[in-house]
């Protein structure tokens, strides 16, 4: 598929276990029953399953980051995303109890294909309120209407996965971790 124009889209959220616990126990029972491989209809029930879980909560959320991109950057954005998941160095450390944890996900679609429009459109009337709780509830609302047919790769992950080593109010200052932008 590598010949296959694609376009990038993710959105990441920040939130506190203590305000939304609710929302990681529902995800992270979701992701615990996804395999691998499961059918394009079980991938778009589960990506519209934690959508609507981070969408319930957006008022909850404190940082965030999205990004759409529709150019040839498309397979270096998808690696520098899945960082996280490889780099030891980005996940919580664990020496103390975090109150923070985040919830990502992400997808390549085929370009100019009905995803890619859908996720366009929500990222062109995001215009210059990149950073605020509206945008990235408008972002996720973007998911029901997306079809798992043009979607290329997917990913759905949450940080920490347990409870009992979120990200500690000093991680979230670290350098690595200011991707995640203060909500409005």
């Amino acid at each position: 598929m590598s010949g296959v124009p694609r376009s990038f889209f993710s959105v990441e959220l920040c939130f506190s276990l203590k305000d939304s616990f609710a929302l990681h126990r529902e995800a992270q029972r979701v992701l615990k029953r996804t395999p691998d491989t499961v059918l394009p209809s079980a991938k778009w029930a589960n990506h519209r399953q934690v959508a609507d879980l981070m969408l319930a909560a957006i008022n909850d959320a404190r940082r965030g980051c999205w990004e759409y991109m529709d150019d040839d950057g498309d397979d270096a954005m998808w690696n520098d995303w899945l960082l996280p998941l490889t780099d030891r160095s980005r996940q919580p450390k664990g020496d103390a109890e975090g109150p923070w944890f985040t919830v990502t996900l992400m997808m390549q679609a085929k370009r100019h294909a009905q995803t890619d429009l859908v996720l366009k459109r929500a990222f062109d009337a995001a215009g210059d309120n990149l950073w605020t709780k509206r945008t990235f509830a408008a972002m996720l609302q973007a998911i029901p209407a997306i079809s798992f047919g043009s979607v290329v790769k997917d990913s759905l992950y949450l940080m920490p996965r347990d409870t009992d080593k979120g990200f500690t109010d000093d991680e979230l200052q670290l350098e690595r971790m200011q991707y995640l932008r203060e909500l409005k």
